[in-house]
């Protein structure tokens, strides 16, 4: 769902990004003034500039450590990412264990209920593309959308054969999305996300800006156009005309019935662009899957290990940085002028 962000955002290392600016940062603090004022300020009442000079250096000293820790940290996390990224950043094999059977569970007990629903974002791509099978190693949930007037009569059936099946349906506050997990566990792991759509009307001549001009023509003729509707901020395509939608064509995803919208490659234009088929994966998804521990997901082997890199890694870089750091101001003021 990343859809609407700019793509240099998703492609970039955040974390490799920090490093030249912590860098910048420390440069600044050193090669200016302002700290060393506030210094002579909180020391002018002390009886000889000596105080004033260790006050000087004690800062110094601990200046180079918080900038040395802080880009060892993120240099290696950011060396770290770029593997993680060049693997395609798999989630760990428990991790897509849960996440196959929670889909499956979900899927069948939606089709038991007889609720009409179809199969959205990344999901609906992954069957345009004929994934049909399995759901690709870095991805996250599985997402499908239901009308809230289908859903809602029959959310306590749906809630309780979740029950029976050790899964729990929670609702994200302030959105029109529903998230099912294992024993109702809500933190970050494997999920289901159903987006409830409203159904409307719109009789304005000016559609919003997501409607084609298909629509936009199909609106000048008749006057109004039923649409369905998701408001929320991650949806880059909010109102989709319900003819787009309707009628539902069953395929069979992960071995359960299941549908797509009727015309689900618009859909997909809409959200994603033309190159919908193309897959890509994002540094932004990588980070997401790193920093939220899915790569390591019950794994307790593979968790040592990466922990154990990311420590190893920033004791090495540290040790290197701090004692360039401090090579490179011993014998000189604070302002860089030779004592």
């Amino acid at each position: 769902m990343e859809g609407w962000i700019p793509s240099w955002f998703i492609s970039l290392n955040w974390f490799l990004a920090c490093v030249p600016c912590i860098a910048l940062l420390h440069y600044i603090i050193l090669h200016t003034n302002i700290i060393l004022r506030c210094i002579n300020t909180k020391s002018s009442s002390l009886p000889s500039n000596d105080k004033s000079r260790h006050h000087q250096h004690y800062i110094i000293r601990h200046l180079h450590k918080l900038t040395a820790i802080s880009i060892s940290i993120t240099l290696v996390m950011g060396i770290a990412l770029e593997i993680y990224y060049l693997n395609k950043c798999p989630n760990s094999l428990p991790f897509r264990a849960t996440t196959h059977q929670t889909a499956t569970t979900t899927l069948q007990i939606l089709s038991d209920l007889s609720l009409p629903h179809w199969l959205m974002f990344g999901n609906l791509l992954f069957a345009l593309r004929n994934q049909l099978e399995t759901i690709p190693s870095s991805d996250t949930d599985v997402d499908v959308a239901v009308l809230s007037s289908d859903f809602h009569p029959l959310l306590k059936s749906f809630e309780e054969k979740l029950g029976e099946k050790n899964y729990g349906i929670q609702k994200v506050p302030g959105r029109e999305l529903y998230q099912i997990t294992k024993n109702g566990i809500t933190l970050p792991g494997p999920r289901f996300d159903i987006w409830v759509y409203s159904e409307v009307q719109i009789t304005s001549p000016s559609p919003p800006p997501p409607l084609s001009s298909q629509a936009l023509s199909q609106m000048e003729d008749t006057s109004t156009i039923r649409v369905v509707q998701n408001l929320d901020y991650t949806i880059r395509d909010p109102k989709i005309p319900i003819t787009r939608i309707l009628p539902l064509r069953r395929i069979e995803y992960l071995n359960v019935s299941t549908y797509l919208p009727n015309q689900a490659d618009t859909i997909a234009r809409l959200e994603y662009g033309t190159n919908y088929m193309t897959p890509i994966t994002t540094r932004l998804e990588c980070m997401q899957n790193f920093t939220n521990g899915y790569c390591f997901y019950e794994d307790g082997k593979l968790k040592g290990a990466c922990f154990g890199f990311v420590i190893l890694g920033v004791c090495g870089v540290y040790r290197m940085l701090i004692g360039k750091l401090e090579r490179l101001t011993s014998g000189k003021k604070w302002d860089g002028s030779e004592v």
